[in-house]
């Protein structure tokens, strides 16, 4: 029987949504960064990523550009706190290489993301593939590192320093991969939606969105509540 020869699958294209970093907010990471490292280890600093692995055709392109645009002009500028650096406890147990980050506050993060899931649910997943919601909100410091030691000496170095002034943020980011490119030549694979509203009618988005997700985890209790029921 003749050997049929493997060819390697390419990945279907995709796109990633991001809040963008507003000009100049990331120069205290950025001279934080140089301390450890001399070659550019975060090309793609576009903003914090919300989104990945969403499928890229003509279908997502429209919708996705649809809802960006509604979901920005409820949206004001807006500033995160960042928290603490740290090393991720559990890459030593899986295998990764060592890095440090700094922790940043999820909030109003968790809210937008829902905002997207609630969009997602509403469309045909054979279109969209199945979108990936990021859950840890933090900033890269180091790349890899040495060892775990040496990310831990220099997680403790970074703690006795000045905690960074808020991250500025002022526009939504639909990003296409791969990402190994740096910005500067991502200008025809990036669409920017600028928030636009003021802040009286983001605090309501806020407050409209934050009901409709405690809204939506209830149901969910409440079904699974009922499902356990009948299994008895």
């Amino acid at each position: 029987m003749t050997k049929i020869p493997h060819l390697p699958i390419k990945r279907f294209p995709t796109f990633e949504i991001y809040a963008r970093f507003s000009p100049g907010t990331l120069d205290t990471i950025t001279y934080i960064r140089n301390k450890y490292t001399t070659k550019p280890i975060y090309p793609r600093d576009i903003g914090i990523c919300l989104f990945k692995g969403i499928t890229k055709n003509d279908v997502t392109t429209k919708a996705l550009s649809d809802a960006l645009t509604t979901i920005a002009s409820s949206v004001a500028p807006f500033k995160v706190e960042f928290l603490k650096p740290f090393r991720n406890k559990s890459a030593e147990i899986r295998k990764y290489p060592a890095s440090v980050y700094y922790e940043i506050n999820n909030s109003p993060f968790n809210l937008l993301c829902a905002d997207f899931r609630m969009f997602f649910k509403k469309q045909p997943s054979r279109k969209f593939g199945s979108p990936e919601t990021n859950r840890s909100f933090k900033i890269g410091i180091t790349g890899e590192v040495e060892s775990y030691e040496e990310s831990d000496k220099i997680v403790k170095e970074i703690r006795e320093i000045e905690k960074p002034k808020p991250l500025s943020f002022d526009a939504f980011v639909l990003a296409s991969r791969p990402n190994h490119k740096l910005l500067s030549e991502l200008d025809d694979e990036i669409q920017e939606y600028p928030f636009t509203a003021d802040e009286e009618t983001f605090k309501n988005y806020i407050q409209n969105i934050t009901a409709k997700r405690d809204e939506h985890v209830k149901r969910r209790h409440e079904e699974r509540d009922r499902d356990k029921k009948m299994l008895k």
